[in-house]
């Protein structure tokens, strides 16, 4: 994937209240790595080229700092070497050295013991972060059961979501035009074609009800429709509601970033860990995670869900009844302001042809995602309501994403 310049963001940790997991890597480790990628990158160097120039000793420790292993050693020393290798500016100079450092406090627990960040942000993670993390993702699934996904999101669609999510606060409302110049930015990335692929699952309330009013929904659907007919490495899939009996979504905004394979220690590739962003109703409660165990669970959640949703035939469909609906409301000048199509008004509502949930059957998901079988996971899970809903708070509600308690630097 091609890349674009950074604006790097210091970023500091909380040693209080870490969370431990398997996959060898943090969460500030993984960003600092994806930096040091773009810059070597920018300069258009191999990685042999970058020891050659002095920016570390060897090829195995460069690779293990860009992939953020536990096992590579960040130091203040070692950001120091790699600003003179790379000539960066005092800024990113500045945000490297602050990195470092937080990260060298990683390793501050009695015995040595490694501990883990993830998601221990003194606030939310920062833009660029997030835009870095999609620059490098060879492929986005997510799952959207408030709002249509924001990568997807028309200019009057997103300013009128911003703007209600400010509860009227003036010191929120003047940051919406910045807020509504990045999301163009992260929409640009669609444009790249083939070396990103989008996949989106929504909910179908999140189409049916004109959150924006009748006018501004029926532009958001119909670019919804041109997008998903018009680029192939963007896949749609509508969710019924009526699946959630056999399935409930983690969280409410979800999204699993995953990323190409990149050469190991071993001589062969293999792709990093992926990475979970759980997205709040606002940055404030927005949160960014590694850990393996539960990027595990809300990978296979969003399996399961890709296996419940229409397919992309009918997912279309779906939303051309829709379009359909609302062109009518406008012409008759009927105004809808809340409420949702009945199941019984759409010929696909409730309807899975992609999938019996009880039959065990397995098949390709979103995107080519392989596909876990049916039961898999949707077995105990709306007995177990309260683990199935850890980050949705009370999903049957429809709640937002709750968020992860923040963590407040000393």
């Amino acid at each position: 994937m091609a890349d674009r310049p950074s604006h790097p963001l210091a970023r500091l940790v909380d040693p209080e209240g870490l969370d431990r997991h398997q996959s060898g890597t943090t969460l500030a480790r993984r960003l600092w790595g994806l930096e040091l990628r773009e810059a070597r990158d920018n300069l258009g160097w191999t990685g042999a080229e970058a020891v050659q120039r002095g920016a570390v000793s060897s090829t195995t420790v460069l690779s293990r700092l860009e992939q953020g292993k536990l096992r590579a050693k960040v130091t203040t020393s070692v950001a120091e070497a790699l600003v003179r290798a790379y000539g960066v500016d005092e800024v990113t100079a500045v945000s490297w050295r602050s990195q470092a450092a937080a990260i060298e406090n990683e390793r501050s627990r009695p015995g040595g013991e490694v501990a883990v960040v993830d998601g221990d942000f003194s606030a939310s993670p920062a833009f660029e972060d997030i835009l870095r993390l999609e620059r490098r993702a060879s492929e986005i699934i997510s799952f959207a059961g408030v709002f249509v996904p924001g990568r997807v999101q028309t200019r009057q669609y997103s300013r009128v979501v911003m703007e209600r999510a400010c509860d009227g606060r003036p010191e929120l409302l003047v940051r919406v035009p910045e807020r509504l110049r990045q999301r163009h930015q992260r929409q640009e990335l669609l444009e790249w074609g083939t070396a990103l692929h989008y996949s989106m699952i929504i909910d179908e309330h999140v189409l049916t009800t004109p959150i924006p009013g009748e006018a501004p929904m029926l532009e958001q659907l119909l670019e919804l429709q041109k997008l998903a007919r018009s680029r192939e490495w963007i896949h749609l899939r509508v969710l019924p509601r009526s699946q959630w009996a056999h399935e409930l979504p983690k969280a409410m905004t979800m999204s699993l970033f995953r990323f190409p394979a990149e050469q190991a220690e071993s001589g062969e590739a293999a792709a990093p860990p992926a990475i979970l962003y759980l997205e709040g109703s606002s940055p404030e409660v927005s949160r960014l995670y590694t850990d393996q165990a539960r990027v595990d669970q809300h990978d296979a959640n969003l399996n399961m869900l890709s296996n419940l949703s229409l397919d992309a035939e009918d997912s279309l469909g779906f939303i051309q009844e829709q379009v359909s609906r609302f062109e009518a409301k406008l012409r008759g000048g009927a105004a809808v302001r809340h409420g949702c199509t009945g199941a019984g008004l759409s010929r696909y509502a409730g309807h899975s042809p992609v999938l019996d949930p009880a039959g065990g059957g397995a098949g390709l998901g979103l995107g080519g995602m392989t596909r876990v079988p049916a039961g898999h996971v949707a077995g105990g899970v709306l007995s177990q309501h309260g683990e199935a809903g850890e980050e949705a708070g009370d999903v049957v509600a429809g709640t937002d994403v709750a968020p992860v308690p923040t963590q407040r630097v000393p």
